[in-house]
């Protein structure tokens, strides 16, 4: 619904995300299949290891980041990206995170 204020106009977009929340090893979670919305993933414990984002269905394809594993906890990386083949999350070591994304099927 757009609105104004005395800077200008803006719109405002509601995005409806669902959670994924991974604990422990993952050689790859596949949180999304096709297209989609990556918004943020929170660091919940200290990680052990590197954390790997892929828009894709494998641990493959194209990477959208790494978290390495001295983020600290309550870290909030904020994405807001469109996904094309999916959203597949890789833990190389024991950690517990949330992530926040939206399946455009």
């Amino acid at each position: 619904m757009p609105k104004s204020q005395n800077s200008g106009s803006y719109l405002i977009v509601e995005q409806e995300n669902q959670y994924v929340n991974i604990a422990g090893i993952s050689a790859g979670t596949v949180c999304i299949i096709g297209k989609g919305f990556l918004s943020n993933i929170v660091i919940n414990t200290a990680a052990a290891g590197a954390i790997t984002v892929y828009d894709s269905t494998s641990a493959a394809g194209t990477k959208i980041a790494t978290i390495a594993a001295s983020a600290p906890i309550g870290s909030n990386f904020q994405y807001n990206v469109e996904l094309k083949n999916g959203l597949t999350i890789v833990a190389a070591a024991a950690t517990d995170i949330t992530v926040a994304c939206k399946d455009n099927n």
